[in-house]
């Protein structure tokens, strides 16, 4: 029997980056169990289950997604869990660009409150990565109630977004005034994301997903340099031929088809609204039309994002649903709270009748789903849980908890190196940790990264300082010698 135990709340503390945790995989493909998995989900129409220790989870999902070199949606319950299995799935991937968060907005529909631009910006990197994947599909970590939220549509994003390379002719008004429609404000100065700015037959843009903002020069109408340069000290750091443009914002009332628009404002009744709100919706509606800024442009979003998540997801996605039960349960949870807050907002006279909502009711994102390519189902347990049938049960158990309790974790890790199994330990105090194996006799090895498979009886210790990763976990195949 072979076991690794990734342990990584010894000290108590958040723990764990890039580690080179993929070195990993091998020994779960070893297993049985893992195989049998894999074999299930090999085709568009697979339909499985597996049960498991949830900290074992990226370690299940990162090996499967290399394996099956296929895109991958995870959906999980809420927000924080989200979070979680994001930052952990960095650390177990080959390639951590390649795992995006598509994270919920803060806000519900109805409510007068401006989204935060770092999520809807992070939102808009997660949909350019699906629709430009590169050399690896991308992998994408979500929340119930963010696959719910309505964003902007594929075909406005697909046709919005361009290049601009060296030697192409432009119209700089016309670029200008369409950079304005895809959501980048104007300022003398660009220092983030979604900003331009023009300086005569100069002018900078930093796109959305880019690194740095880039400078392009023009020689009357044609484009005669692109160089990037530092926000900062305004200094160039690299000249290039070209420069991605995408959104830089998800609601964008200038990109949206006039007849469309119109015939959703036909739609709604202000007649129960009080004077004020009557007043207040029809100059915000004028401002949005003739193309400017509102400060609640949330409200309006269910006018203008037409486009779902799901929109953007190729037909062989693997499509996993952590903890199905509690995820379908929290979206209608969420649904319940937009309905309450949609009638005390009409009973005031806030909110006009027929008002729509950038909300997408569960009972159609579940079949969206389904739609998709291979369909895998989460199922958390405890290691003395019983097993119900027609599941596929992966081979983790949980290790002790050591909470800071260096003499447990010595007594335990020299009992399993001692039966022959390999130990990795993950901490931010790595080298404190070190010695105090060497003071109790215990040989280890201290590392920044895993570049290989353990040996047997053979302890590692890995440095971090990033996420959490729970308590770890035990991966054992009774089936092999």
């Amino acid at each position: 029997m072979t076991t690794v135990e990734a342990i990584t709340q010894i000290d108590g503390r958040e723990e764990v980056a890039s580690l080179g945790l993929s070195s990993l995989y091998p020994m779960l493909r070893s297993t049985d169990q893992y195989r049998n998995l894999l074999r299930a989900l090999d085709s568009q129409t697979a339909r499985a289950r597996a049960q498991l220790l949830s900290e074992a989870t990226p370690y299940l999902l990162s090996t499967l997604i290399q394996d099956l070199d296929t895109p991958a949606l995870l959906v999980v319950p809420r927000p924080e869990e989200a979070g979680r299995l994001y930052e952990r799935l960095c650390a177990w991937v080959d390639n951590p660009e390649r795992v995006h968060r598509f994270p919920e907005t803060e806000t519900l529909p109805f409510e007068r409150l401006v989204t935060d631009i770092d999520t809807i910006q992070e939102r808009i990197r997660a949909l350019d990565a699906l629709l430009n994947p590169g050399d690896s599909p991308p992998l994408i970590v979500a929340s119930a109630t963010s696959v719910a939220q309505r964003t902007l549509s594929r075909d406005s994003f697909e046709d919005s977004a361009h290049r601009i390379a060296v030697g192409d002719v432009i119209d700089l008004d016309d670029t200008l005034d369409l950079w304005r429609r895809m959501g980048y404000r104007f300022e003398s100065a660009v220092y983030s994301p979604g900003f331009a700015s023009r300086r005569g037959g100069i002018i900078d843009i930093f796109p959305v997903g880019a690194d740095l903002p880039a400078r392009v020069e023009l020689w009357g109408d044609e484009v005669d340099s692109i160089r990037l340069f530092d926000p900062s000290s305004q200094r160039s750091t690299e000249i290039v031929r070209s420069v991605k443009i995408i959104p830089a914002h998800e609601t964008l009332p200038a990109m949206t088809d006039r007849e469309e628009l119109d015939r959703r404002m036909a739609y709604i009744d202000i007649a129960n609204c009080d004077p004020n709100h009557q007043e207040r919706i029809r100059e915000e509606f004028s401002q949005l039309l003739d193309g400017h800024e509102v400060d609640d442009l949330n409200l309006y979003a269910g006018f203008f994002n037409h486009g779902s998540l799901l929109d953007y997801l190729p037909g062989n996605t693997l499509a996993v649903r952590v903890k199905p039960d509690d995820m379908a349960a929290a979206a209608w949870d969420t649904e319940e709270r937009i309905h309450d807050l949609r009638e005390t907002k009409q009973r005031r006279g806030e909110l006009p009748m027929n008002f729509p909502s950038f909300h997408i009711p569960w009972n159609e994102i579940e079949p969206a789903l389904s739609n998709l390519g291979p369909q895998l189902d989460i199922i958390y347990w405890g290691a003395d849980d019983l097993v119900y049938g027609d599941i596929y049960v992966m081979p983790f158990g949980s290790p002790p908890t050591f909470l800071g309790q260096t003499d447990l974790f010595i007594s335990e890790a020299s009992d399993l190196l001692e039966s022959g199994h390999s130990v990795v330990a993950i901490t931010s105090h790595s080298r404190r940790l070190d010695e105090i194996l060497t003071e109790s006799g215990v040989s280890d090895t201290l590392s920044t990264a895993l570049t290989a498979i353990p040996n047997p009886g053979e302890l590692t210790l890995v440095q971090s300082t990033g996420p959490n990763f729970g308590d770890g976990f035990v991966l054992t195949d009774p089936d092999r010698n």
